[in-house]
């Protein structure tokens, strides 16, 4: 089975609480990696979508400037898109050890979308409260 774009905004539709499609308010959607391949076919659907406010998040002002501008991923392939809006795209790196930026984000959000590239690995630690393994982020200094 094929997954495409098309069926993620289908099935985040259907999944939507009755309560968000009883009103005339947006459904607030985080997209986490906005800049990334999948995650701006995402973040652009939404934003065509009516009904839709998502809320895309990148890890680096170079990258927000680059989406907002339209040169990097498929907004610089297709003249016609729609344009994003400023306040559509915020800095927020999931990998930090402090969780209050993406905790703030995700007030008040429908739904999440994670459309990040990074992955998660055990530590070889073990969480002495639930037992199970520890998970970080290799690839990010914890200095």
């Amino acid at each position: 089975m094929k997954i495409t774009t098309s069926s993620i905004i289908f099935l985040l539709t259907a999944c939507s609480s009755a309560s968000a499609l009883a009103t005339d308010t947006p459904r607030r959607v985080l997209v986490t990696g906005a800049a990334g391949q999948t995650g701006q076919h995402i973040f652009r659907k939404l934003l065509a979508k009516p009904g839709y406010a998502p809320i895309g998040t990148v890890r680096s002002e170079e990258s927000r400037q680059a989406l907002l501008a339209g040169t990097a991923g498929i907004g610089a392939a297709d003249k016609d898109a729609t344009p994003i809006p400023a306040e559509s795209v915020v800095i927020c790196d999931i990998t930090n050890a402090d969780t209050s930026a993406i905790d703030e984000l995700m007030n008040d959000c429908d739904a999440l979308m994670i459309c990040t590239s990074a992955k998660p690995a055990p530590t070889g630690e073990i969480n002495e409260e639930t037992k199970r393994p520890s998970l970080a982020f290799p690839m990010v200094s914890r200095n």
